[in-house]
């Protein structure tokens, strides 16, 4: 599979803390930036975007949102600075809820640096093609069909990792 269960591809974070947290978010940064090409050496890619589903979006937004955390009651419960402010885009479907699990979410590069899922259209046309016809003489009208030929499919692994989201 693109991210076995066993990490032999080392892009697959498990665990308690693996939940959408600051302590997940570390966890998952730390394996996506440990990543190595196929020659051993480290791949050097920076993580830019998480995919969460839809029942995480908020969370997502309040980990990403603003420059101070309220971590505990008192001020030595922990530092209070979100040093995860801003430094990922948020990407967000509730696809991803439907497909059995809601707390499983993704770190990923930039797609224009490294793309794990890839798009390809048939002759480069990235827009629908309209056809129309006229209809036979006892019929008044045309009748008309739009099609769009593409194809999707998995790409490089390295270029994300899932997050299981719970123990």
């Amino acid at each position: 599979t693109f991210f076995p269960t066993d990490n032999s591809l080392k892009n697959y974070v498990t665990g308690s803390t693996s939940v959408l947290s600051l302590a997940g978010l570390d966890l998952a940064e730390t394996a996506f930036r440990l990543q190595t090409k196929p020659d051993g050496t480290l791949l050097g890619v920076m993580p830019m975007v998480i995919a969460v589903p839809a029942q995480l979006y908020n969370t997502a937004l309040q980990l990403m949102g603003g420059p101070n955390l309220v971590v505990g009651t008192t001020p030595a419960s922990g530092p209070n600075l979100n040093v995860f402010m801003g430094r990922y885009r948020i990407a967000s479907s509730a696809y991803m809820d439907t497909t059995g699990s809601s707390v499983v979410w993704y770190m990923m590069a930039d797609p224009e640096t490294i793309a794990t899922i890839c798009v390809g259209f048939l002759d480069g046309i990235q827009t629908p093609t309209v056809e129309t016809s006229d209809f036979d003489f006892n019929r008044l009208g045309l009748s008309m069909r739009g099609v769009l030929r593409f194809g999707v499919r998995k790409h490089e692994y390295r270029g994300a990792v899932k997050v299981k989201g719970a123990s």
